[in-house]
């Protein structure tokens, strides 16, 4: 049985060779996600992990200003 990963980084990493695995391979003909749209849903779920970091270290620059204001 497969052991899938559970780290967010070896999720990415395993869809990474997921995609370069089905990129014109003749065994995988008609694949049920193309590598190309495997490849889009990744790009748009890095993008979104980037605004959320964003978020993130905005909201912690927000609280820390709040903060220095109060003290």
């Amino acid at each position: 049985m497969a052991n899938f990963p559970r780290r967010e980084a070896d999720i990415k990493a395993l869809a990474q060779n997921i995609i370069a695995g089905l990129h014109n391979n003749p065994d995988f003909p008609a694949p049920p996600v193309s590598g190309n749209e495997l490849k889009q849903l990744l790009d748009e779920f890095n993008a979104l992990e980037d605004a959320q970091l964003a978020a993130q270290a905005a909201a912690q620059q927000a609280t820390e200003a709040k903060q220095a204001k109060l003290d």
